[in-house]
Parts: structure tokens; C-alpha cells; sequence
């Protein structure tokens, strides 16, 4: 075999066992998924408390730039 062949598969082997080893040692972690904060009372609760400005003058404006195109 080529040396070059041997180098990329001992490289290889090496990732492989290194990722093994690494999902192992990560399985026994005291790992607590979040809690999901979203839920549909605060969506609306946040999208009640967004400024937004004036948005129908906004869309005027735009129309009007758009009429003169």
C-alpha cells in the first residue's frame, strides 16, 4: 500500500475510536433538557409588547413610492 493510504486510514481509526470514546464518556452526564419557555400565552404576551410605530403611515409611504415607479 502507498504510505499516504496508510497515514489516512490510521488517521481514521483514530477519529472513529476518539468519537466512540467520546459519546461513552458523555452518555453518563447529568444532562437536564430545557424547558420550553414558548408557549402560546407568552408568544402573545411578547408580541403584545412590541412597538411598532405606525405602521399604516409606514405602508402610505410605501405606497405612494410604489405608485411612482
Amino acid at each position: 500500500m502507498n504510505k499516504n493510504i496508510i497515514i489516512a486510514i490510521i488517521v481514521l481509526v483514530i477519529l472513529v475510536l476518539g468519537g466512540v470514546w467520546w459519546v461513552r464518556s458523555n452518555k453518563g452526564s447529568n444532562y437536564v433538557p430545557l424547558q420550553p419557555n414558548d408557549t402560546t400565552g407568552m408568544i402573545i404576551q411578547d408580541a403584545d409588547a412590541l412597538d411598532m410605530g405606525d405602521i399604516d403611515k409606514e405602508f402610505q409611504d410605501i405606497d405612494k413610492d410604489l405608485q411612482t415607479l
